[in-house]
């Protein structure tokens, strides 16, 4: 598991996106917005979604219906067992992008913490926020040690900004770049 932090616009999901592309990680990506609270909503997204990995004619993930709110738990657990059973071979990704989008006692917080704790071998999930890590992922954070990315690792050095602004625009007066820098406080989004 990996946590991704910090404001908008400081390049978390460019951050993820470039790396999946460059090493050609087969994955899903699935954007979390507020009406993603709602589970059944959530699952046919989610399976909509993965639809491109399931070649094998006939085969599917398992249907949510109302049914199964009686034992989510027991469903969650077996969709996501389904799920990355169809990922053909390791390594993999699923990234759950916008996770500040869920409430904090939304029941999608502990579906996907089940996703979490059932991730095949091999597999990474990566959680895109501009919240800390929620209370409800405490025993992963103490069973798994996921790497946590923050703010500090994700703003510009003064170096990576010089860099960023000579190539754009050519050579600037270094006071100029200076003041935008600490303006900016190596915020990716400020710069642009």
């Amino acid at each position: 598991m990996i946590w991704i932090t910090g404001p908008p616009g400081c390049g978390k999901t460019t951050l993820v996106s470039s790396y999946i592309h460059s090493r050609k990680v087969p994955g899903l990506w699935y954007r979390i917005d507020e009406p993603d609270s709602d589970v059944a909503q959530f699952f046919n997204y989610m399976s909509r979604a993965a639809q491109k990995l399931i070649r094998k004619k006939g085969s599917a993930l398992p249907v949510y219906s109302q049914k199964d709110f009686k034992d989510i738990t027991k469903f969650a657990r077996l969709y996501f067992e389904e799920l990355y059973s169809h990922f053909k071979k390791a390594p993999f990704v699923l990234v759950f992008d916008n996770y500040h989008e869920l409430p904090e006692k939304s029941l999608l917080q502990k579906i996907i913490n089940i996703g979490l704790l059932t991730i095949a071998k091999g597999g990474t999930i990566i959680l895109i926020s501009r919240k800390s890590m929620p209370p409800i992922l405490s025993r992963i954070r103490a069973n798994t040690s996921p790497e946590v990315l923050r703010w500090n690792e994700l703003r510009l050095t003064q170096e990576e900004f010089e860099e960023i602004v000579q190539r754009k625009l050519g050579e600037h007066d270094r006071e100029a770049l200076q003041f935008l820098y600490t303006k900016t406080d190596g915020w990716v989004a400020g710069l642009v």
